[in-house]
């Protein structure tokens, strides 16, 4: 994983002069930054809505919500709106729609926080003790956005959160009160402890790089080397909630693939023939890291494709990872000028009836794959160095598929991640016990 505060977990701020949270259960007004809003003047008013729910898939009602206006731009919440949940845990607020909103759930013991999105469904869950240190940093302190949770930077760069709201996390690093970096991830409800390994600087994306756009870099640059950003920098999202583009066996849109119940919100199962195509990437280079959530349905006698890299105009792919139904293996294949080459991954680790998160590496184009956060054996005794393609030319990226019927996944996808750096065991272990992966949410700005 990286550090330039992206990878991993958390991307949030705020201020020291704000009360903070010192367990989910602090229902006093000081929870709410700046009071609640009348904001009955505002020029951009709209009406938001969404669910509280229980770990258990259970409604809950009388439960406290409050939203926001926070991001890890900011080192502490400029406004706050809040309401309280109807008999079937329903609730709606009227939000300055041009803000950044970040949604806050409470019930007893138990909370929740959550990005504002389309849904906007909370988790009640219980709250988190988070510890890590920020490599060559001697001050400053960390920030949970959407909180008043603060945490100080010690002479040796360590830091521990006590207790912080289970769900969409934005961690972020403050320091002569400027955010540095940011890191955003999204807890899961198993782990009472959460560990990050060290967070370090690294220009060419690391733990506190994180761009804010789902399918493209945000090109903006915070002043430093904490939170460099680069718009050639790879990094493509895929939450499964709806807004990826799906396609038919024919290469037309389509809008009937299947949902179900995701490792996070929902998980796309597509039909026969059906892919995800992103068009207009950057290529994929030497050093890079895809991973994701599957629950499989299993072998199938077909190419099962997880990830194909397409030049555009060219119909050979560069890279494409799959399942080889025959061998019963992964496979990774590249295709040069030589031909195609071709390296196989164990799969026995592989499970059919419950989520799987698996990652795929590489590090100066040696390969290496991960099934639930641990390191697979190579299926044969061959070398795991493929050549891999250097281009600057834009390329098309398939998801779950390549268009014909024999190449579909056979099962969910969710949290689909493709990064530009390669992560490292460390973090790719992390990940799986602590989170479903970096959220990014869908900000409003």
């Amino acid at each position: 994983m990286e550090l330039n505060f992206t990878h991993l977990l958390s991307s949030a701020s705020i201020a020291f002069g704000l009360c903070m949270i010192c367990a989910c259960s602090d229902s006093s007004s000081s929870d709410v930054a700046g009071g609640v809003t009348d904001i009955g003047n505002s020029i951009a008013l709209e009406e938001i809505s969404g669910t509280v729910i229980s770990t258990n898939g259970q409604k809950v009602a009388k439960v406290r919500v409050v939203a926001y206006y926070d991001s890890w731009e900011q080192t502490t919440a400029t406004d706050s709106v809040e309401t309280i949940t109807d008999s079937n845990g329903n609730f709606t607020m009227e939000v300055d729609s041009s803000e950044n909103l970040v949604l806050y759930a409470e019930s007893g013991d138990e909370c929740g926080l959550a990005f504002a999105n389309d849904t906007n469904n909370l988790v009640l869950g219980s709250r988190k003790s988070l510890e890590s240190s920020v490599s060559g940093e001697t001050s400053g302190y960390m920030r949970i956005v959407g909180t008043h949770k603060t945490a100080k930077v010690n002479a040796d760069g360590s830091f521990t959160f006590d207790s912080i709201p289970p769900g969409d996390i934005s961690l972020v690093y403050i320091r002569d009160e400027k955010p540095q970096g940011h890191l955003e991830f999204r807890t899961t409800n198993e782990s009472d402890q959460i560990y990050l390994p060290p967070l370090e600087k690294n220009k060419d994306g690391g733990h506190f790089y994180s761009p804010r756009h789902d399918y493209n870099p945000n090109a903006s640059d915070f002043g430093n080397n904490w939170n460099y950003y680069d718009t050639s920098f790879l990094n493509v999202t895929l939450h499964m909630e709806g807004y990826e583009p799906v396609f038919d066996s024919e290469h037309s849109w389509v809008q009937d693939s299947n949902f179900v119940k995701g490792i996070s919100g929902n998980a796309r199962l597509l039909k026969p023939g059906q892919y995800i195509a992103l068009d207009k990437q950057k290529a994929i280079g030497s050093n890079f890291t895809l991973s994701l959530w599957t629950k499989w349905d299993g072998p199938n006698d077909n190419e099962q494709v997880l990830f194909s890299e397409k030049v555009n105009g060219d119909s050979v792919s560069q890279i494409k990872w799959y399942f080889d139904s025959a061998k019963n293996n992964f496979a990774v294949q590249t295709q040069t000028a030589k031909g195609p080459e071709t390296i196989y991954f164990d799969a026995s680790a592989m499970q059919t009836e419950d989520w799987t998160f698996l990652a795929l590496v590489s590090q100066n184009n040696s390969f290496s794959l991960f099934i639930n956060g641990e390191p697979v054996e190579a299926a044969d005794e061959s070398s795991t160095t493929l050549e891999l393609i250097n281009t600057t030319a834009t390329v098309s990226y398939y998801i779950g598929g390549t268009g014909r019927e024999n190449t579909t996944w056979n099962g969910a996808l969710d949290e689909y991640y493709i990064e530009g750096y390669s992560e490292t065991t460390d973090w790719i272990k992390t990940i799986y016990e602590n989170i479903t992966k970096p959220y990014k949410g869908y900000p409003r700005k």
